[in-house]
């Protein structure tokens, strides 16, 4: 999954999860497991951001050492 796939899926979850607190209680079910799939897809993207940079930033290292 792309970075820009997943902050399409993220900020819709978003918009649901905050428009359904409006109108439904913290601990409903349906709130609750829109909120726990919203964290699984932070988390796949801050996994995903981080392992890019830390590709990018190695590629820059091994760059210098050989310049």
């Amino acid at each position: 999954m792309r970075l820009r796939e997943l902050k399409r899926k993220i900020a819709l979850r978003k918009f649901l999860l905050n428009t359904l607190l409006i109108f439904l209680n913290p601990t409903n079910t349906i709130i609750v497991q829109l909120s726990q799939d919203l964290d699984i897809f932070i988390t796949k993207y801050q996994k995903y951001s981080y392992t890019k940079h830390k590709k990018k930033e190695a590629y820059y290292i091994t760059r210098k050492k050989i310049a």
